[in-house]
This record gives C-alpha cells, sequence and structure tokens, in this order.
C-alpha cells in the first residue's frame, strides 16, 4: 500500500525518534538515516495520500503525512500486526506495500467504506463510529455481553457545579511548582537518558530557550553524538557531517516539543482552556481541563488534586477515520533551583514501537546558553 519499500522497524524507530526529539540512526534496519527518511517523506508535505502513495483507493483525499498513524489507527483497534493486512516477505524482509493479495486488505476497505456510510448518514460526517468502536482490540468483534456477569454499580452523574475553575486549577499549578510569573523562567537544561521501545537506553541532553528554541544531542554507543534542533523557525538533524532539514509531520512534532511553555503556563497555548471534570490518573484523583489547538486538535490536561503538579496531556488528533491519541505522563517531580520539574516523562502512541521514556538525573532552569546554537549548522 505504501509507495516507499521501507521496512516496518525503520517507520517504527523513525517514529521513535521524533518523539523523543532525538535521532537514533542505530536501529535502522534498511541503513538509512533518519535524516534521509525524513527528507524523503518532506517531499509528501502538503500533497494527498493517492499522489505519494500506491494504490490508494479509499482513503483518497488523505494528508499523505496522516497515512502512517491512520494504518497504526486500524492495526490497534484490531491488535494485529502491519503483516495481517500487507505482504512482508519473510527471508528478504521486505514489504509489498500496495499488494492486495491478502483479503484482510480487501476487506479491510468496504468495513472503512461502511464506516464512512454511518458517520455520514447517523452522525453528520463526524466520527461516531470508528473501527475501535467494534473491534476494541479484536479481529473479530463481540456480538454477545462476557459471562459471568456481576451487578453493575450504580450510575452517578458527576457534579460539574463543584468543579473548581480554570483559573483556581492554575492558580494551585502554579503555587506547587514554585511558579510565581511563567515569564521569569527562559531556559531549561535537562540531563538524562532516553529509552526507546526495545529497552535500550542512550544518555541524552536538551536545551530549551523560550518560546521555541529546541537542541538534543544523543549519544550513541560507539560516543558519536546526533543532534536535532529548531531555531523558531527550521527544523534540523546532524548525524556525524550529514546535516539535514527536518520536513513535514516530523517538523509539526519538534515545534511541538519546542514549545517551551506548554507545560509551564497552558494559558498560553490554549484560548479556551476549561475544567471538564475529573479523573484517576495513576490511582491519584485529577482535574481534567480541555483545551483546543486548532480546529483538528485538542488537548486534555490532568492536574492532581493534592499536589497541583501535571501529571498526563492527552493530544486528539483528528484524521478521517478518528481521532489519534497521544500521552505523555510526568513523574518523580522534585526541587530544581526552587522549581519544581518532573524527572520522569513517559509517552504513548498507537504505534507500539514508538513508546519510549526518559528519566532524568539533572534539570536547571534559567540557566546560561551563550555557548548553544539552535541554528542549522552550515554545511
Amino acid at each position: 500500500m505504501l509507495k516507499k519499500n521501507i521496512l516496518k522497524i525503520t517507520l517504527s524507530v523513525i517514529l521513535i525518534v521524533i518523539l523523543t526529539i532525538i535521532i537514533n540512526g542505530l536501529t535502522v534496519k534498511n541503513k538509512l538515516s533518519f535524516a534521509e527518511v525524513n527528507k524523503k517523506s518532506g517531499d509528501d508535505d502538503g500533497k494527498p495520500a493517492e499522489e505519494v502513495y500506491k494504490n490508494i483507493q479509499v482513503l483518497k483525499g488523505m494528508p499523505a503525512n496522516d497515512l502512517h498513524m491512520v494504518m497504526h489507527f486500524m492495526r490497534s483497534s484490531l491488535n494485529v500486526k502491519c503483516s495481517f493486512c500487507h505482504l512482508h516477505d519473510d527471508k528478504a524482509n521486505t514489504w509489498n506495500w500496495e499488494s492486495d493479495s491478502l483479503e484482510p486488505k480487501r476487506t479491510a476497505r468496504e468495513m472503512i467504506t461502511m464506516t464512512k456510510n454511518i458517520n455520514n448518514q447517523n452522525f453528520e460526517g463526524n466520527m461516531g463510529v470508528t473501527c475501535y468502536t467494534c473491534h476494541r482490540g479484536s479481529t473479530n468483534p463481540a456480538k454477545t455481553p462476557p459471562l459471568p456477569q456481576v451487578p453493575p454499580k450504580d450510575f452517578t452523574r458527576e457534579d460539574r457545579s463543584k468543579l473548581p475553575t480554570d483559573n483556581i486549577v492554575m492558580d494551585n499549578y502554579f503555587k506547587a511548582m514554585g511558579i510565581t510569573n511563567p515569564a521569569d523562567i527562559k531556559t531549561k537544561y535537562s540531563k538524562g537518558t532516553s529509552t526507546l521501545w526495545d529497552g535500550k537506553s542512550y544518555p541524552v541532553e536538551i536545551y530549551q530557550q523560550a518560546p521555541d528554541k529546541f537542541l538534543s544531542i544523543l549519544t550513541a554507543p560507539d560516543g558519536s553524538k546526533i543532534y536535532r534542533g529548531y531555531d523558531g523557525k527550521t527544523g534540523w538533524t546532524q548525524n556525524g557531517n550529514d546535516i539535514q532539514p527536518v520536513e513535514g509531520y516530523s517538523l509539526e512534532v519538534l515545534k511541538q516539543y519546542a514549545d517551551f511553555y506548554h507545560e509551564l503556563n497552558p494559558k498560553l497555548k490554549y484560548s479556551d482552556l476549561k475544567v471538564i471534570g475529573s479523573d484517576t490518573v495513576d490511582g491519584s484523583n485529577c482535574y481534567v481541563l480541555r483545551g483546543t489547538v486548532s480546529d483538528k486538535q485538542f488537548d486534555r490536561l490532568y492536574y492532581d488534586i493534592n499536589t497541583g503538579y501535571l501529571v498526563r496531556i492527552t493530544t486528539y488528533s483528528k484524521s478521517v477515520l478518528g481521532y489519534i491519541p497521544e500521552r505523555i505522563e510526568y513523574g518523580s517531580y522534585i526541587s530544581a533551583g526552587g522549581i519544581m520539574a518532573p524527572m520522569t516523562v513517559e509517552f504513548s502512541y498507537l504505534d507500539p514501537w514508538a513508546e519510549v521514556s526518559r528519566q532524568f538525573s539533572e534539570v536547571k532552569y534559567n540557566v546560561s546558553l551563550d555557548n548553544i546554537s539552535f541554528t542549522m549548522p552550515v554545511k
């Protein structure tokens, strides 16, 4: 189905690198560096999927950059591997993405068409029904309730009139963080390790400068450095003498992570931030706030009721099949020069090969970055 014959593991590692804002070309089995693959994907920016990939039939008009995560939306909804629908040569370890030889792929097209018709006829074109609505992680949707049954709990509707306002939640957060004025915080330095989906960990250093400058330095096992930066306009990567721009979807992800005040002062990012309810995160009671990023994306932010800390951000991005969820969880807060900082950050995505975590050993705010350049190096 895909135009480029890139190994599954390559795409997975690419997304890992994007979402951790580091470069790790060491695990790419087809020997392409991240920068080389990303440069190719940049050529697809803004084009519909059918102009970039072969044999697109029912997903025509969808942005080409969305295809990878839309495929994972279907894969995760059925809890299968890509080879369930796509032809894979085990000996050569290559894919024939555009092949229609497997019946599940042909069935998937029928199911996509059916789902679109249901939504158009019953939900005004909105995504009231998705693949996951029925499949729930199984190739065969359940048709009957499970046994044995137990008496259900009484349903109680939350009294939202008793919820605090977003201003109260934010004031409690700033107080817990030790922040008097978020604008007074200009820089941040973080040092630790990044653990990838395969359990391997690599040393990483991250430099950030308000409002949107970012630089990460990953140390490979051989001691070489792999850089990834954003200077407020241009994203780039450097692996040895190989310097490449970051484009397309990769650039949008990099911009999100370069947003210095995203966590420190959410009011700058969301014009409509409001409390929508309460929930639990790892056993902790939290207030849940919703903020709109764009007409195709919104976030939910979870603040621990007892501590005031931000413990989770879940992002929902609209696609042709449903909202793609992404999640970041923050924990182990300690004081970094009087300002509290999360020392553990965990990322979760529909792509299981992209789940990573960071464990910081050192965090500093308002440090001098005079010797740090966020600008793309000249070749």
